[in-house]
């Protein structure tokens, strides 16, 4: 099963930033870069994510069925194409994953606050409850490629992942300002009543 093209443009994009300027970066100070083996997770995990955020962002199956598919493991029963290619990808990068217990934590972490997106639809969201699901959506997502990767960081390294992750996210969000205004989308960025308010969120 091939993933549609929207799906393999993410990913490329996603793998062709992230490895070179974020997980090589962290992966320097182990003195050395991504191994061809971390770089296969990583790409894994891109497909994942950008089918998550197609899933998510066009309501394409039910926040339950998302559930299901995500944390039954193999007593779930994939019923289209795309189910069992995310079931695969996340049974292989479960296997690979140093820390099992706390990976699974970080992706139950990341799928609420791919949940509490769904509030962004909302024009009476306010402003404190958008930045938490920005900064969780953005941290988490970019924490997960920590699990890829064979170091052992310390907490001050995954908290630098996170926040890393927290800053990547509003910068999306300010370069989708128009897209998301279009699609209904209440972001941080087009939610601010002025620039000054942008520059507070960023602080």
């Amino acid at each position: 099963h091939t993933v549609n093209e929207k799906v393999r443009k993410k990913t490329i994009t996603s793998f062709a930033i992230y490895n070179p300027i974020v997980c090589d970066a962290f992966t320097q100070l182990h003195k050395r870069f991504t191994s061809k083996e971390e770089q296969k997770l990583l790409v894994y995990y891109f497909v994942m994510a950008s089918m998550y955020d197609d899933f998510f962002d066009h309501h394409e199956m039910s926040v339950e069925t998302i559930e299901k598919l995500t944390f039954l493991g193999d007593a779930y029963m994939p019923k289209t194409l795309d189910e069992m290619l995310i079931q695969s990808i996340h049974r292989y990068l479960l296997a690979r994953v140093n820390n099992k217990t706390d990976y699974l934590s970080l992706f139950e972490h990341m799928f609420t606050a791919q949940k509490d997106s769904l509030l962004q639809f909302n024009a009476d969201i306010d402003t404190e409850t958008l930045l938490s699901i920005t900064h969780r959506k953005g941290g988490y997502a970019v924490l997960m490629c920590y699990y890829y990767l064979q170091v052992v960081g310390s907490e001050a390294e995954k908290k630098c992942w996170y926040l890393l992750g927290t800053i990547i996210q509003m910068i999306n969000d300010l370069f989708d300002t128009f897209k998301d205004s279009r699609g209904g989308i209440y972001t941080f960025a087009n939610h601010s009543d002025s620039v000054i308010d942008i520059k507070t969120a960023y602080n």
